[in-house]
């Protein structure tokens, strides 16, 4: 290299070496590179920073906030929700942060908990749409089917002939078993605003519900192309995939649903179930024993775990197992023929 390229080399190297900055050593500069991260759009970097930052200082208030908004960009909604606790707790009452904490509980589907939340930022003054929107959702899922319709009519009367408005009316059919009426309403959603979250996921069960699985599959990829981190829609289309054999794409998406939300028994059910058919019973056995834990009154989860401590050699646990599937399976069979029989 001549002697002058080797020089201009130099200079750049001392350049960027001078342009970097020192680590972060303090909890207020860790926090501050957390804001910097996120903004960045690096959520993953910005979590450690603010986590950084809190075992630093636990009475830095300000930064649970940081931390539970930037959990919930990554879709990471059960993380999300201890720093929003923390942060109302020592804040007292805090709109955007209960709000953001009802979202939380609403992708757990704690809906009696998100009620609670979002009801309290209603009663303070709070009415937009998004506000709205999720209440409706959680008043449907939680079985108050009154109080949604007029959740939904005030935000028809706020926003009139909009997306949010055909989703909710959407969810409404939906969850009264009406699926024809429900795609009816999710498709003029999906028209309207397509990058709109949930729309695609709920169209997808909603004809999932009128046996039209084929239909649902590029719905649920649109979603996760909204959101990647959706732990529903990824437990869905990998479930599909699972039964269909598709098994590399399915571990993919069942894994990110594991991931994104653990506390979800089906997911590793599912993927539990998946591994035990390959054969692969090391990465079977805590996946079907964290199922049953999470899904104590499932039949399924508890038969399947009976085989595979059965294909281990450990035929005590295994008997166990059947037993408790029996007695599931005849509670069900007791309450079917109690409903027929005449009063």
């Amino acid at each position: 290299m001549p002697r002058r390229n080797k020089l201009g080399a130099y200079i750049v190297v001392a350049v960027a070496l001078g342009a970097q900055q020192p680590p972060p050593q303090t909890a207020e500069q860790w926090s501050d590179e957390g804001a910097r991260l996120a903004r960045s759009g690096q959520t993953e970097q910005a979590i450690e920073a603010y986590s950084r930052a809190l075992k630093l200082k636990p009475a830095l208030t300000p930064v649970q906030l940081n931390l539970g908004i930037a959990y919930f960009r990554a879709g990471r909604h059960g993380e999300a929700e201890k720093p929003l606790r923390r942060f109302l707790s020592e804040q007292g009452d805090h709109p955007q942060a209960r709000q953001l904490l009802g979202l939380c509980l609403l992708e757990q589907e704690k809906y009696t908990e998100a009620v609670g939340e979002l009801e309290a930022v209603r009663r303070g003054g709070g009415a937009d749409a998004s506000l709205l929107l999720a209440l409706a959702t959680a008043f449907y899922r939680s079985g108050r089917q009154q109080e949604a319709r007029q959740t939904a009519e005030t935000l028809l009367q706020q926003r009139g002939d909009s997306a949010e408005v055909h989703l909710v009316l959407g969810i409404g059919y939906a969850q009264g078993n009406e699926n024809e009426k429900a795609v009816e309403e999710l498709e003029i959603a999906r028209r309207q605003n397509p990058k709109l979250p949930w729309v695609h996921k709920r169209l997808a069960e909603a004809l999932v519900g009128l046996h039209r699985e084929q239909e649902a599959l590029p719905l649920y990829r649109q979603e996760l192309q909204i959101n990647p981190r959706d732990a529903e829609a990824n437990y869905q289309l990998g479930a599909i995939l699972e039964r269909r054999g598709q098994d590399a794409e399915a571990e993919k998406l069942l894994l990110e649903a594991i991931r994104s939300r653990p506390d979800y028994g089906y997911s590793c059910y599912t993927l539990g179930k998946m591994y035990l058919r390959q054969g692969r019973l090391k990465q079977a056995l805590p996946l079907l024993e964290r199922a049953v834990a999470l899904l104590s009154e499932n039949s399924s989860a508890h038969y399947q775990l009976g085989r595979l401590y059965q294909r281990l050699g450990r035929e005590k646990e295994a008997k166990a197992q059947f037993a408790i599937t029996y007695r599931l399976q005849q509670a069900v069979h007791d309450k079917a023929r109690e409903a027929i029989l005449p009063q």
